[in-house]
């Protein structure tokens, strides 16, 4: 699951969290991503309970079609331990 956020923060607010696993409890999801414009000096990477929550950046600054890139390449990594390869 992903939840973008158009708000600069140095770490994701409590209120984003909540959200998350409350989504994430919704679609019966154990991964649950929160993407932020600019990179946080306080990234999160938790478990809570059953829901792995991380964050990622999706830059929208500069080249949009490279940040995308970027990103896809972040989201690939972060989600290769379960995504099954084929």
């Amino acid at each position: 699951m992903l939840d973008t956020k158009y708000k600069a923060a140095s770490k994701p607010a409590t209120a984003d969290i909540s959200q998350m696993i409350a989504y994430a409890q919704a679609k019966r999801c154990q991964e649950a991503i929160l993407i932020y414009p600019v990179p946080l000096a306080e990234p999160l990477n938790i478990k809570v309970g059953t829901i792995q929550i991380r964050t990622l950046t999706f830059s929208l600054t500069g080249d949009l079609e490279q940040a995308g890139y970027r990103f896809l390449q972040d989201l690939l990594e972060t989600c290769e331990p379960i995504v099954p390869k084929i």
